[in-house]
């Protein structure tokens, strides 16, 4: 069970076992216990970038991770509104010519005679 810790301290012992194993986390989850959130944060940012916040502030790196949700949004989107438009022009009715509207009247009225 983890001790209640801050949440820095929490992602800073999830880094360390995704790279060192479960072993060195449980040791760096005991130093972070003491350590504090500004401490931990030094250790984490220059380490893992800004990647490690839970806002990470606006820049180059981190461009993706504010602007990537709307770029997908609107790809899904056209995608959606693409696909449905070729769905409708394959949809479109058939005008029937004379010769078939007949042929279905006289299979219409066949059926309702052997009813």
């Amino acid at each position: 069970m983890i001790p209640e810790i801050g949440h820095y301290a929490l992602i800073l012992a999830l880094c360390v076992a995704v790279t060192l194993g479960r072993k060195a986390a449980s040791v760096v989850c005991t130093c972070a216990t003491t350590g504090s959130d500004q401490e931990i944060i030094d250790f984490l940012v220059p380490r893992y970038g800004d990647f490690v916040w839970y806002r990470p502030p606006l820049k180059s790196t981190t461009a993706f991770l504010w602007l990537g949700p709307f770029f997908l949004l609107v790809i899904g989107g056209t995608t959606l509104a693409v696909a449905l438009r070729r769905r409708a022009k394959k949809l479109t009715d058939q005008v029937l010519s004379d010769e078939d509207h007949r042929i279905v009247t006289q299979l219409l009225s066949e059926g309702t005679k052997r009813s």
